[in-house]
């Protein structure tokens, strides 16, 4: 039982540095939408409020609107935040 919880703080820990290096990254090389389709999983996967992901996947989209890469992943944050029937 405490191996787990161990593990769950690691993992925990672990989201939040990578969101952390993403954000870091975004700021260095503003100019690539991997980095920020990364930092928008990267908020996802570290169980960030949804609102603030799909602000950062907005954010991303007006910073990159020509690529289908992230248009793709706003729909899929969308989707995520408010999933219509």
């Amino acid at each position: 039982m405490a191996e787990s919880r161990f593990k769950g703080r690691f993992f925990k820990k672990c989201l939040g540095e990578a969101v952390s290096a993403l954000r870091f990254a975004a700021q260095l090389n503003p100019f690539s939408p991997n980095i920020a389709v990364g930092l928008v999983r990267a908020c996802a996967c570290a169980n960030m409020d949804p609102v603030e992901v799909l602000a950062q996947a907005r954010s991303a989209y007006s910073s990159h609107p020509d690529s289908p890469f992230i248009y793709i992943t706003l729909l899929y944050t969308l989707g995520w935040v408010d999933p219509q029937p």
